[in-house]
């Protein structure tokens, strides 16, 4: 991009990252979006703002400029901006206080899910997008087709992590450390694969899942959970094997959640307008998987056992799209 005067092309005479753009009103300025800058603003001899950062796609420190009102600003206007400066550095990301990284090769252990017991994070046999989806993920999981981009081997090469938080933390329970542990897992991402990402909108196909019955009934292995299960416990909770799911009471959310994470590995939007909880068990064919007799595809389960229905859409959701990463040193 340009960085002399600016032309009809719009861009602007002071950065390479911010474009001018023309209208009855006179100048005013735009961030291009595709930079992500994070850090303490300054302000330069020209009045203009200056950021110092982390750009999404090189992962390198660079400068951005940035004008306000053509390109001049108010001694408030920068003090603000020295305010926000110094408030982004104070909230950095909370970082695990040891981390063990290493390849795995044999592919034997099942992975296993990324919470944070007893001030301890312990995920097998997990490649880098297996990583990224519980460090990304904000309300609702992500699914495997909200990761975007990267060579093939982010979702080939297998890893085992072993984490511990500080002090500050060890005592927390694992739905206590949950917000927590995101940014924790974020930073051990950013500093031993220097993953840089962003978010943006795409169409994605995936599924709705509704209702299968035209009277709204449910199926035989669907039910409202028993008088005694209603408060957590692990006879209450979700358990799962490959071709199988059982949970007591619990939302039906934690089904959606699954399916989408590890069998249709894409998006499902929930339109069942079902609430509260839920117990049910269901089965369905696995590939790879021996001796299953006669069981049915996920599709055909859900309707049979469920009285639920996978209606496929395509339709743009938030996507988390990598920008830069590179290979990990193990210890």
């Amino acid at each position: 991009m340009a960085t002399g005067d600016a032309g009809r092309d719009g861009h602007s005479p002071h950065s390479p990252f911010i474009s001018r753009s023309c209208s009855a009103d006179g100048v005013y300025w735009r961030r291009d979006l595709r930079w992500v800058v994070t850090g303490l603003l300054l302000v330069n001899r020209r009045g203009y703002a200056v950021g110092t950062g982390h750009t999404s796609q090189t992962g390198n420190m660079l400068t951005t400029f940035y004008a306000l009102a053509g390109g001049f600003m108010t001694r408030a206007a920068m003090a603000s901006l020295l305010v926000v400066g110094s408030v982004g550095l104070a909230a950095q990301k909370p970082t695990f206080e040891v981390v063990s990284l290493k390849r795995n090769v044999l592919h034997e252990t099942p992975a296993r899910a990324a919470y944070i017991v007893g001030g301890r994070l312990q995920m097998t046999n997990v490649t880098l997008n297996d990583l990224m989806l519980p460090a990304y993920w904000a309300g609702t999981q992500l699914a495997p087709s909200q990761i975007v981009g990267g060579p093939d081997w982010v979702s080939t090469e297998s890893y085992d992590v072993t984490a511990t938080v500080g002090a500050e933390f060890a005592g927390k329970r694992a739905g206590q450390m949950q917000p927590t542990g995101r940014s924790m897992l974020q930073s051990l991402l950013e500093d031993r694969f220097k993953l840089a990402v962003h978010w943006e909108k795409r169409d994605v196909p995936g599924y709705a899942l509704v209702m299968s019955r035209s009277d709204g009934t449910l199926g035989p292995l669907l039910q409202r959970p028993a008088p005694g299960c209603q408060r957590p416990s692990d006879a209450c909770s979700l358990h799962v094997a490959p071709g199988w799911l059982s949970m007591g009471s619990l939302p039906l959310a934690a089904l959606v959640n699954y399916l989408s994470r590890n069998v249709v590995r894409t998006v499902i939007d929930d339109r069942t307008g079902l609430s509260g909880r839920f117990a049910l068990t269901l089965e369905w064919f696995s590939p790879g998987l021996c001796c299953q007799g006669n069981r049915a595809s996920i599709f055909t389960a859900l309707q049979e056992q469920l009285g639920l229905r996978l209606e496929p859409t395509k339709e743009p959701v938030d996507v988390v799209v990598i920008d830069h990463v590179e290979k990990p040193t193990f210890d």
